[in-house]
């Protein structure tokens, strides 16, 4: 239903572009997720599923919580391309 909070499983996955994120509390980079990115472009458009979003992001994240901030594994690519430069320019 559209209605319905989403999955953790869910949140994972909108959240895997985060490698690391660093602050003193959990809350930190959860405050981050929902200033930014795929997240926090949804609740602005729902904000009245915040509070129960930000539940489970946060039993998300606590999976991942170390005395160093929240540790995520991931993998990154990045792709850089270029212009061939034209013949007899």
């Amino acid at each position: 239903m559209a209605n319905e909070p989403a999955a953790p499983d869910d949140i994972l996955r909108a959240l895997a572009h985060i490698h690391r994120l660093r602050g003193g509390t959990i809350q930190d980079p959860v405050d981050l997720t929902f200033r930014v990115g795929p997240l926090g472009s949804a609740l602005r458009e729902a904000p009245d599923l915040a509070p129960v979003v930000r539940e489970a992001v946060m039993a998300c994240l606590s999976e991942y919580a170390t005395s160093r901030g929240v540790l995520m594994p991931a993998a990154v690519w990045i792709v850089l391309a270029k212009q061939p430069s034209s013949a007899g320019s």
